[in-house]
């Protein structure tokens, strides 16, 4: 079949139309990543803050527990330790259930996580929905106070609280345990729990194995020396740890955010976006697909720092 001048221009025309819409998807998609990065720099001291106050309250309350002060500033008897069971009621007691229950008021250092991370991450939702505003060619700031939105950051800030404070209670109730089986005083385990508090139970215990591998096999250490590197290693992993939690709930928010924007500019659906360069597979095969707006709340980020985000479809 011959070309024509009619049929060559409308080829021409579809092949314009498609490259505008990769060109505005592109758009679309740099626009609420970069939104995604400058919310996780904004909440990563958020998350830092409120880690410290865990740490501290949980060094401070398990001193108090099981040790107590005698003679000079700085000076302490154990009162509860592996080498001492029968005078260590407190801690057997506790032992007999599960030591982190009593350990610390864990309603208190949730309700602290709750009091900070809430009006941060409902902050970032508001800036996934001012993006949402302008792909939408609306002049004007997304509310984050109404209800549907503070609703959502209520709900979503008390479950990522809760899953870090049973991360940390699990971590450091393998470390006591690991402790009192060698021997040592809880002042002792305090101190090695201390940089700890905030990372997963795996990352405490990859800490705990890293400073028994120094220890077996770097004999010419000091043991200053190896307090040192455990101390250099664990903060590496707390940096890893913070990068993770704020990177991961700020796309949570911004997603959310962005969605609830798209719906008060009357978006319908939307269209699953994936950064292709170090996109996993799941989210690569789920790239194009369309969704009912009302279906693709929760449904990203599909992993822990994931890059995809919605586009509206118009």
């Amino acid at each position: 079949m011959s070309l024509t001048l009619e049929r060559a221009n409308k080829i021409d025309d579809t092949i314009s139309e498609f490259f505008e819409k990769v060109d505005r998807k592109g758009r679309i998609a740099g626009r609420l990543r970069r939104a995604m990065d400058k919310s996780a720099k904004y909440l990563r001291p958020k998350v830092n803050e409120w880690l410290e106050i865990m740490r501290n309250r949980i060094i401070r309350d398990m001193l108090k527990r099981y040790v107590r002060k005698m003679g000079g500033p700085g000076s302490y008897r154990v009162i509860s330790d592996g080498a001492e069971r029968k005078a260590s009621a407190p801690l057997q007691k506790d032992m007999a259930l599960d030591i982190t229950t009593k350990l610390t008021d864990w309603e208190w250092i949730e309700e602290r996580g709750n009091s900070i991370l809430k009006p941060a991450i409902l902050t970032v939702l508001g800036n996934g929905g001012d993006e949402a505003f302008i792909i939408g060619g609306i002049e004007a700031r997304f509310d984050i106070l109404n209800p549907k939105s503070v609703a959502w950051a209520q709900k979503h800030c008390a479950k990522l609280v809760r899953e870090v404070t049973k991360e940390t209670r699990k971590g450091i109730k393998q470390i006591i345990r690991r402790g009192i089986k060698e021997g040592k005083a809880m002042p002792t385990i305090a101190k090695k729990i201390r940089p700890l508090v905030g990372l997963t139970s795996r990352q405490m215990m990859a800490v705990a194995n890293h400073e028994e591998w120094l220890i077996i096999n770097r004999p010419e250490l000091s043991a200053r020396e190896i307090d040192r590197r455990i101390d250099v290693y664990a903060r590496r992993k707390h940096r890893k740890r913070a990068d993770m939690i704020s990177r991961t709930e700020s796309a949570y928010a911004v997603d959310e955010g962005t969605l609830q924007g798209y719906e008060q500019t009357e978006v319908k659906k939307v269209e699953w976006l994936t950064s292709q360069a170090g996109a996993c597979d799941d989210c690569i095969a789920q790239s194009g697909r369309k969704f009912k707006i009302e279906e693709a709340h929760g449904m990203q980020p599909a992993h822990p720092i994931c890059r995809c985000c919605w586009s509206p479809v118009v």
